[in-house]
């Protein structure tokens, strides 16, 4: 019987913190466009939009994706599905990585059944990424368009515009 090859723990820990980077991708994208998305923002004003960010920036994903389920008008069960299985993701990777069922660290195929349960798990947050990105880039663009003054780098109609902006763009707590 063909035994798979085991996967060294430095590669076993490199895709972990793949993991969890990803995760934090998905939540940092979401807090930087929560304020202007969410009634308790920017629609109450530059002072409103300053709490609300703060209060925001100290949430775990788990929130954070309550506050954008609330923040949107897309009928409940659209967003919520991916949304959910992206936090039980992340809290099964952070809390509970030693007691994922199926897997047995101990075993020696341990390290190849947790190898690709971390490739699926990222693989599976990868839409969810790709969407934050994109709702990312919709904000940056909206915050170029609105104040043109601020952004004169920026020509309208050039191509890769949305990337230009993500590139500039470092998202950080404040």
């Amino acid at each position: 019987m063909n035994r798979p090859e085991p996967v060294a723990v430095d590669d076993l820990h490199r895709r972990i913190g793949r993991n969890l980077v990803r995760f934090q991708q998905i939540e940092q994208s979401l807090k930087f466009c929560l304020p202007y998305m969410h009634p308790n923002g920017s629609a109450l004003g530059a002072e409103a939009f300053r709490v609300y960010r703060n209060a925001v920036a100290s949430k775990t994903l788990g929130p954070v994706v309550a506050e954008f389920a609330d923040a949107t008008d897309i009928p409940e069960g659209f967003f919520s599905q991916p949304l959910n299985s992206v936090v039980k993701a992340r809290n099964e990777l952070v809390h509970h990585l030693n007691r994922i069922p199926g897997i047995d660290l101990m075993s020696a195929s341990g390290g190849v059944d947790l190898a690709q349960y971390l490739d699926k798990q990222f693989e599976a947050a990868s839409d969810l990424y790709e969407f934050s990105r994109g709702l990312l880039a919709a904000v940056l663009t909206a915050i170029r368009d609105s104040n043109p003054e601020r952004f004169p780098k920026f020509e309208r109609d050039t191509e890769g515009r949305v990337e230009a902006l993500l590139q500039t763009v470092k998202i950080v707590d404040s």
